[in-house]
């Protein structure tokens, strides 16, 4: 991924890179990976950004949701700056690893497909642009209880096997 980037990155651009097809069809999924930038770095628009979309018929894409700011998932270098909590600093570049976000039901089908897309726009493009790595897409069986499978509880009933195998445990470890 990182021995073919074209520097600087070109200006007006507007390419993807598309996933196979996956079968996501139940239960739920998420995706996590790495990704690093170097951008044209602005803090009140747009310049030069990445985007996840997703589809769900394997053709027609949407972009995702931000898990963080409930937008479109789109992200440059000050993104991660203020995700990170980082002083915004326009030297070097910015890395930020997305954990464990939710892949919404809609996509959850037998044809389901990913795209990273690069956007640039006219202006400064000097710096090495945007990577993804390390995509996992991890797929989540669940039960509303109907199927035998275990169910979520909460309360003293939950909390009682808990309190007596950590008494147990400590006994075993000092039975006076």
């Amino acid at each position: 991924l990182y021995g073919e980037l074209a520097y600087p990155y070109a200006n007006s651009s507007d390419t993807t890179i598309t996933s196979p097809v996956y079968n996501l069809n139940a239960g739920g999924a998420n995706i996590d990976f790495w990704t690093k930038c170097d951008t044209e770095y602005s803090t009140t628009s747009w310049t030069d950004y990445m985007e996840l979309e997703y589809s769900a018929d394997g053709v027609n894409f949407s972009v995702a949701t931000d898990p963080y700011s409930g937008e479109e998932f789109r992200w440059d270098e000050p993104t991660f700056d203020i995700l990170n909590g980082n002083p915004l600093d326009s030297t070097g570049s910015s890395v930020f690893h997305y954990e464990n976000v939710t892949i919404p039901a809609q996509y959850l089908t037998s044809n389901f497909k990913l795209r990273f897309r690069w956007v640039a726009n006219a202006s400064d493009n000097s710096y090495d642009g945007c990577v993804v790595d390390d995509v996992n897409i991890t797929r989540r069986v669940l039960s509303d209880g109907h199927d035998d499978n275990y169910v979520y509880s909460d309360g003293t009933s939950m909390a009682a096997p808990h309190v007596a195998g950590l008494a147990a445990l400590i006994e075993g470890y000092n039975p006076s």
